[in-house]
């Protein structure tokens, strides 16, 4: 994810343990395991099948040199067991033993294969990913980049693209094979990239599996990063330009593999967050997100998902407008792999909209649903309209519930929440029914 200067390892050891505490090395037996579902606020849907995520494998980190001297050519070293390999192993192994009870149908890794791009880092992470008894989709991260063995002994310039793609263009041919349809975007074109100065292969490419489409994103940059450190930095470029990420993109959102109501998934390293990790460099600036979302908020009605890895972190937020604070899509990050001791997956349970049958006039369940006041100091009133509920449960940001309420509510008759014991902050307000759940922010004041 990042490069760290050991003068500053302190204070980022203080903030990875106050906001990331998924950064520190989670001692487990098993292979950690997480679940979400897809379209969750949608009035009517039905399960599809299910994807298995991991992320920042990083392959060779915490070895100055993996295998034989140099990062180009560089043959795969015997005897290591290192952290990320054992963690990558792990979650492999789960994969395979579980992927028919959990009916995962295909594996993706959202970027930071490597530790420092070295040719021999990448293919020992294929040679264990290739033990996968199902298809798998990579995707490049900033790790991946630029080769280097330390500042000072690094590559001319960014080549980890054409490398990652050299690596593991077998994987790509066969996933052509496996998918409904295939689109090789930008990967295949090198494109001049004026910040850095060079020729670049953008690694943007599309498919789609059982009506819905899954678009992967680089948006990684291409130049040096600005102090004495190897390789490049942790935060995203929009590469916005003719070739470029962001054109592509939009691209398809305007002419997806398969057209539908949220029934695409977006996929890189980089997350759209807008939270305290994008002041460390981690996530886009402020105008960079505001156009990255103004250019796909007119497509909100066709997106779903977001799937990143990254900030080293497990969270589930949503991706909105600035200003307006409009819904675009949900957004899951995964957690660092490497930094659990048999791995982590994120199980994600895709769920595709069905016709509705209701009567109700609008598509999703929160336009069904007023809370108020908002803010509050002591209680919440919920208004639901046209839909029965069975419970409502409240919480914080960092996932934990803090309240859950069991309720027996009929169409259009209002109801009361005590959240007068919260402390001040934001919350979710998650309310459930039979088949079916939505959710709504709300301010507690003291």
């Amino acid at each position: 994810m990042i490069n760290t200067s050991t003068k500053s390892m302190p204070f980022v050891l203080l903030i990875s343990f106050i906001f990331f505490p998924n950064w520190n090395l989670k001692a487990q037996i098993n292979t950690q395991v997480r679940e979400i579902q897809t379209n969750k606020d949608q009035i009517q849907t039905e399960y599809a099948f299910t994807v298995a995520h991991i992320t920042d494998i990083h392959i060779g980190e915490g070895i100055d040199d993996f295998g034989t001297p140099g990062f180009l050519k560089d043959t795969l070293p015997s005897g290591i067991e290192s952290q990320p390999l054992i963690s990558l192993f792990s979650v492999v192994n789960w994969i395979n033993e579980n992927k028919d009870t959990e009916d995962i149908r295909f594996v993706v890794v959202t970027g930071d294969i490597t530790g420092s791009a070295e040719e021999s880092e990448y293919r020992k992470a294929k040679e264990i990913l290739d033990r996968l008894t199902l298809p798998y989709v990579v995707l490049i991260g900033n790790h991946d980049i630029w080769p280097y063995i330390n500042y000072g002994n690094e590559a001319e310039y960014a080549y980890g693209d054409s490398l990652m793609m050299a690596v593991f263009e077998d994987n790509f041919q066969k996933n052509k094979l496996f998918f409904d349809a295939w689109d090789d975007g930008t990967r295949l074109t090198k494109t001049y990239d004026e910040e850095s100065g060079h020729f670049q292969n953008l690694i943007n490419f599309s498919f789609a599996y059982k009506g819905h489409t899954f678009i992967s994103l680089d948006w990684n940059p291409r130049y040096h990063v600005r102090k004495a450190e190897p390789g490049i930095g942790p935060e995203p470029s929009l590469h916005d330009y003719v070739g470029g990420t962001l054109p592509w993109f939009v691209s398809q959102l305007e002419h997806p593999l398969v057209e539908g109501k949220k029934n695409i998934v977006v996929m890189s390293h980089h997350p759209p967050q807008r939270d305290i990790s994008a002041l460390f460099n981690f996530g886009f600036t402020v105008d960079q997100y505001e156009k990255l979302s103004q250019s796909i908020l007119p497509f909100k009605e066709k997106t779903s998902l977001w799937l990143a890895g990254h900030v080293h972190r497990s969270s589930s937020y949503t991706m909105r407008t600035m200003g307006s604070e409009i819904k675009i899509m949900d957004v899951r990050e995964t957690a660092s792999n490497k930094e659990y001791s048999n791995g982590l997956v994120t199980l994600i349970r895709i769920n595709q909209v069905t016709p509705v049958t209701t009567g109700i006039q609008t598509n999703t369940l929160s336009d069904q649903i007023k809370i108020y006041p908002n803010p509050s100091y002591t209680y919440l009133n919920i208004n639901v309209k046209g839909l029965d509920f069975k419970n409502v449960e409240v919480y914080d940001l960092s996932g934990a519930k803090v309240l859950s309420k069991e309720v027996s509510i009929t169409n259009n008759i209002p109801f009361q929440i005590d959240i007068s014991v919260l402390p001040q902050g934001l919350y979710v307000l998650q309310i459930n029914g039979d088949n079916f759940s939505t959710q709504k922010r709300f301010a507690k004041l003291d």
